[in-house]
């Protein structure tokens, strides 16, 4: 007769330690949030330094297209090689000074620029003409600039002749204040007659260089102030321009 005694089960045998139940890996964790931030973080730092575009003559003329005159109205020219028409010949002794007076007393279009836009106001006291031109880089603008510096630099209260029928002209640098956010800027005016005088602005933004020509009375003292004011709006519009590019 079979047993119902149950049957054993056999013995087994384990050797070392039970298994552990396994934990979450928190440190693994805070470590990829860690690293997530510092993208994020080294991202931000990236977009915050990268230059901002430079201008395109699409992007000067939406620029000058705001800039309005006291009437309601706005004259925008745009300038390329070639189309501002040729006038008398370049003559300024000493040599150095040159770059001081092509742009400006010789209605020349600046060498090595692409193209550029340009408008003006009559009015009183100053008769007003702005002219921004487009480099291809920055560093072509910087260059264009240095020049313009360096020849200040050399020609500052000295005796400059323009042409051989008028008489010579002193060269007088003024103290440009600030222009938020323009990279470089100077001043300076002349008289080439005993009754008016020319200011001049020049201020590098980006790729580009604009110049204010200002025609005014001599008979008061310059104020840097009204030019000043209008490079600041001009900034403006040209960083405005430039956040949409």
């Amino acid at each position: 007769m079979a047993s119902t005694d149950a049957v054993a089960e056999p013995e087994v045998l384990s050797l070392g330690p039970g298994p552990r139940m396994r934990r979450p890996r928190r440190g693994s964790v805070a470590a990829v949030v860690v690293l997530m931030l510092l993208a994020a973080m080294v991202g931000g730092w990236w977009l915050w330094l990268k230059p901002a575009p430079d201008f395109t003559l699409d992007a000067l003329q939406d620029v000058y297209s705001g800039m309005v005159r006291s009437d309601g109205l706005n004259d925008l020219y745009t300038l390329e090689p070639g189309t501002i028409p040729e006038g008398e010949t370049v003559t300024v002794t000493p040599e150095e000074c040159r770059p001081l007076f092509d742009t400006t007393e010789y209605n020349q279009f600046p060498s090595n620029a692409v193209d550029g836009v340009s408008t003006y106001w009559f009015g009183d006291p100053s008769t007003v003409s702005l002219l921004t031109v487009r480099y291809p880089d920055r560093s072509t603008a910087r260059r264009a600039y240095a020049s313009v510096e360096s020849a200040l630099r050399a020609c500052a209260e000295s005796s400059i002749r323009l042409r051989a029928d008028r008489q010579a002209v002193r060269v007088i640098p003024t103290e440009a204040m600030a222009v938020p956010g323009a990279d470089s800027q100077l001043g300076y005016t002349y008289s080439p007659q005993a009754r008016s005088r020319f200011a001049i602005h020049v201020m590098r933004y980006a790729n580009t260089i604009t110049w204010q020509y200002r025609y005014e009375s001599s008979a008061t003292m310059y104020s840097a102030l009204p030019a000043t004011q209008l490079m600041t709006s001009l900034v403006t519009q040209m960083r405005a321009v430039q956040e949409q590019l």
